[in-house]
């Protein structure tokens, strides 16, 4: 009997553990719930709050890198009319001087054609 009643004492003493060690669970993961249900939807709140922000920032990044990249268009555009400009001018420059030149040359030839013909030049 002794050994049949210390199997019964036992085995209501594991028994008292268990339930005890269950309790324990089962108000651990009570409150493991709660929090849940207390911190979510503060969770969500901040959530959507930082997603707005970052919304907004990419925004402003996106115009701000579009507003750059026009400037950067424009000043190209206007740095290579520029320097066409400088090439036509440079063109025309060219052309002015060659005329000159030449017309300079074509009027001295003409001139020495004339003192030629005229005996200034006879050799």
């Amino acid at each position: 009997m002794t050994s049949g009643g210390s199997r019964v004492s036992g085995g209501y003493s594991s028994y008292l553990q268990q339930r005890a060690a269950y309790g324990h669970r089962k108000r651990r993961i009570e409150t493991y719930r709660r929090r849940q249900t207390d911190c979510t939807p503060r969770f969500e709140q901040t959530y959507s709050g930082i997603c707005e922000q970052q919304s907004l920032e990419t925004t402003a990044l996106q115009k701000k890198y579009l507003e750059q990249k026009n400037k950067r268009s424009l000043k190209k555009t206007e740095k290579k009319q520029a320097e066409q400009q400088q090439q036509q001018q440079q063109q025309q420059l060219q052309q002015q001087q060659t005329l000159s030149g030449n017309l300079q040359s074509s009027v001295h030839v003409e001139f020495e054609c004339r003192l030629s013909v005229r005996g200034v030049f006879a050799r």
